[in-house]
């Protein structure tokens, strides 16, 4: 299991084990449309996906994972200071 990148209000890392039972076991493509930090997601790690938030800087930073890990690996400690402001 892949442990989500942020934390994210009302996610679903705590209630993992609780909900996997209710998954189907195979499935061709993986729908998440409330995204958040992603605890199912990464907990499944499936290959084919479609994620969504309604939170547009939530998922401008999962583009930037996928699309320019480099860049925000370098701007990392800046991005998460905004997306998680109380720490």
């Amino acid at each position: 299991m892949i442990k989500p990148m942020l934390k994210y209000r009302g996610g679903k890392s705590a209630e993992i084990n609780q909900i996997i039972p209710f998954f189907p076991t195979s499935y061709k493509r993986y729908i998440e449309p409330f995204f958040g930090g992603g605890a199912l997601y990464f907990f499944l790690s499936p290959k084919k996906s479609i994620i969504n938030d309604l939170n547009k800087p939530l998922m401008n930073f999962y583009t930037s994972v996928r699309n320019d890990f480099l860049s925000l690996k370098k701007n990392y400690p800046n991005y998460k200071n905004y997306m998680n402001p109380i720490n």
